[in-house]
């Protein structure tokens, strides 16, 4: 029974990890350039990261509690992940460009991005912190004591 719990803790680290790399992947995607791009290391990476903090975890319930939380701070750096995606794809369109489609393709690439950025602001804000909760209340919650008072007979 003992190997089935850490089979499922595992598998829980490796879920939520994907989850969260593929919510890093616009940075990384930012960071990356064409020339033998390391980015696609990312998501097995968060996934063994973790499949490894899960894994140690002393419980199943702590362990999708940690799940959880990975993913939910990840989901809370995606607004920053997509401006840098935005800013990297502004300059790739205004260095190449010529004079007059420069200007027109940075005012729609800049009002493109603002749109995408805010949407996914919203999107990422509630997910994250309906995953960072659920975390929280998994990873922290547990055995309840319960102090009893007698009242004293009359």
């Amino acid at each position: 029974m003992g190997i089935v719990k850490a089979a499922v803790r595992i598998l829980a680290g490796v879920l939520f990890g994907a989850l969260a790399g593929l919510a890093l992947a616009p940075a990384v995607a930012a960071f990356g350039s064409s020339h033998a791009d390391r980015s696609l290391l990312l998501v097995p990476a968060v996934a063994l990261g973790g499949a490894i903090l899960a894994g140690l975890a002393p419980t199943i319930r702590a362990a999708f509690g940690r799940g959880f939380l990975i993913a939910g701070a990840s989901f809370f750096s995606l607004p920053v992940s997509t401006i840098l995606l935005t800013g990297k794809a502004l300059l790739d369109l205004i260095i190449p460009g010529s004079d007059a489609a420069s200007g027109e393709a940075s005012l729609l690439t800049g009002v493109a991005g603002l749109a995408v950025s805010g949407f996914v602001t919203l999107v990422s804000l509630v997910a994250g912190a309906i995953f960072v909760i659920i975390g929280l209340v998994l990873a922290l919650g547990g055995r309840r004591r319960e102090h009893g008072v007698e009242q004293p007979s009359r």
